[in-house]
């Protein structure tokens, strides 16, 4: 039976590779360096103000990872990743990941969740469904070095 578990280090060999395959594919189609990807899994297992869940069942079926940042109106729970794996997608997998992050609004002061996400995902839909608004005075800007 699938179960929800707290993310650690012995996860991350297959978090990487979830989170390698799906950034793989449309709409990103981006390439990350595994270690790269591994450093940043362990340092959401590491720090305090970082975290996250694996949906687990002898294999791995995605995981999220969240950070909660202070600010002056109070604590702001980041969904930073959500990822399922393409065959998992659809059967209540991501919605049972954010459920599971929602549990820690209230320990942890939290005014707000807030997600940056693709439109063009599926990611984006299962937001959408459980009630997320979109706030399009908001804009993404980055620069790449």
């Amino acid at each position: 039976m699938m179960e929800i578990k707290k993310i650690g280090t012995e996860y991350v060999d297959a978090c990487a590779l979830i989170y390698k395959k799906t950034f793989a594919e449309e709409p990103w189609y981006e390439i990350y360096d595994t270690d790269m990807i591994k450093k940043y899994f362990i340092h959401c297992c590491n720090d305090t103000l970082y975290g996250g869940y694996v949906a687990y069942d002898n294999k791995m079926y995605g995981f999220i990872t969240y950070f909660i940042k202070p600010s002056a109106a109070g604590n702001v729970l980041y969904i930073d990743e959500l990822c399922v794996t393409k065959e998992a997608r659809k059967r209540g997998i991501g919605t049972s990941l954010i459920n599971k992050v929602k549990d820690l609004l209230e320990e942890n002061c939290c005014v707000s969740i807030l997600i940056h996400t693709d439109k063009k995902t599926d990611a984006y839909k299962l937001y959408k469904s459980l009630g997320f608004e979109q706030d399009d005075s908001v804009v993404a800007l980055y620069k790449n070095f």
